[in-house]
């Protein structure tokens, strides 16, 4: 379901990954980076900003609903 309102598989990983707190191992780093660190380190995710996509996702949703509507 994540994947379906996310404009990619790679940000539908963020938001399902974005609180978990178990090591993981990535090639390349000799320290288990935890995977809520490694993904902000790696693509910028920073949690405060939760409400703003939310807000901007509701605008987009009701933009395509509005297009759509507007077509028929």
């Amino acid at each position: 379901m994540t994947v379906a309102i996310t404009p990619n598989h790679h940000v539908a990983l963020i938001f399902a990954y974005g609180n978990v707190e178990d090591a993981i191992k990535v090639p390349g780093i000799s320290i288990d980076p935890k995977i809520k660190e490694y993904i902000i380190d790696q693509f910028g995710y920073n949690p405060n900003f939760m409400g703003l996509v939310a807000t901007m996702l509701g605008r987009f949703c009701s933009l395509f609903c509005i297009c759509v509507f507007l077509q028929h």
